[in-house]
């Protein structure tokens, strides 16, 4: 759960950057250069921001299990149709892992998460129901 909280948390920096920045880093991980557009600046940062809050919310999780542990299963599936739409939209798009560096990680980052936490859901539901 911590691996998912700082994964996400880092969301935030894209609140904080300005906007060369955040293109420098988005072309790190495959993207293009963009013109200053003050659209895509306003959704950058509100992504940021709720993607951020999204990793805020797994180290509550993460510090608070015994309270909150009922949506460690939930967190996991949101992982996993993370996942499902990230890679299928990577495959519609025909993103190849060569040209976008990032890409392969992020969709472990998805997968190893969202099946991990249920898994490890599923095992303690059932100690739990015996």
């Amino acid at each position: 759960m911590l691996f998912a909280a700082v994964g996400w948390g880092l969301s935030f920096l894209f609140v904080f950057w300005n906007w060369d920045s955040a293109i420098a880093a988005l072309q790190l991980m495959g993207g293009r250069s963009l013109a200053f557009d003050p659209f895509l600046y306003y959704w950058m940062r509100v992504i940021g921001a709720i993607f951020g809050c999204f990793g805020v919310f797994c180290v509550v999780l993460a510090m608070r299990p015994g309270r909150y542990g009922i949506m460690v299963p939930w967190v996991g599936w949101i992982h996993v149709v993370a996942g499902l739409v990230a890679g299928g939209s990577a495959l519609s798009l025909k993103m190849e892992p060569a040209h976008y560096p990032t890409l392969l990680a992020e969709l472990a980052f998805f997968w190893t998460i969202g099946v991990t936490l249920i898994w490890l859901s599923i095992g303690r539901t059932m100690s739990c129901s015996r």
